[in-house]
């Protein structure tokens, strides 16, 4: 279960970022009880994922199979577009006695205004430029697509290049293709560097180990 963001292109020089919650077809029973800390014996025959994003959120249903430890997960679109899709995505189980319980979901974090957004091509996936990474950092493809604000200022290295493709839907950030060394300066005074055709370069990635407390409210003094 992971979160699968990319751009766009409906229409000539407008881009949409969208998302979409990546699930397999088939969870095993050991699976779910780990990955949500819940016995085994307290999951029912059917089962509901929850995926909050933003103020929305959209619910999956889980059927066990007969005679085996594992569900059957519905087939339904978990795709959103712009500022739901930047949103922050996380996952609860719901269970047919009113347990719910709270995880991430991989690449779930939300996306920050203040930060440059690097997508790249992929073979591996269907769509056509997918989020990779953000802030400074380094892609494998010698061309990547850069988001930054309207108000930030390029500075391609020698040999590098730039080319505005447009912007994203909504006017906040512009759209560029970027080959070579790129230096970044944001309005801010922050600076950033992405280096593209860097065979090394891997899909940047957070885990947070621990505890997470969820619905923890504490009351004002």
């Amino acid at each position: 279960v992971f979160v699968e963001r990319w751009l766009d292109s409906s229409e000539q020089d407008s881009f949409q970022l969208r998302s979409e919650i990546v699930l397999p077809e088939f969870l095993d029973s050991a699976a779910l009880s780990q990955l949500f800390g819940i016995e085994s014996e307290s999951l029912g025959r059917t089962l509901t994922l929850r995926f909050p994003r933003g103020e929305q959120y959209a619910d999956v249903s889980l059927r066990r199979l007969a005679g085996q430890d594992r569900y059957r997960i519905e087939r339904r679109a978990l795709d959103r577009q712009g500022d739901v899709a930047a949103a922050e995505h996380t996952m609860q189980l719901l269970t047919v006695s009113g347990d719910a319980r709270h995880t991430e979901v991989a690449r779930g974090d939300a996306l920050s205004p203040e930060l440059p957004w690097i997508f790249e091509q992929s073979a591996e996936s269907t769509n056509a430029y997918r989020l990779v990474r953000q802030g400074s950092g380094a892609i494998s493809g010698h061309e990547g697509i850069l988001c930054i604000p309207v108000d930030w200022n390029l500075r391609p290295d020698d040999d590098a290049s730039v080319d505005r493709k447009g912007q994203l839907s909504g006017g906040a950030r512009r759209v560029w293709t970027i080959r070579g060394v790129v230096r970044i300066d944001a309005s801010d005074g922050s600076h950033y560097r992405v280096r593209c055709g860097q065979a090394a370069a891997i899909e940047e990635r957070f885990e947070l180990r621990g505890r997470c407390c969820w619905d923890l409210f504490r009351r004002p003094a």
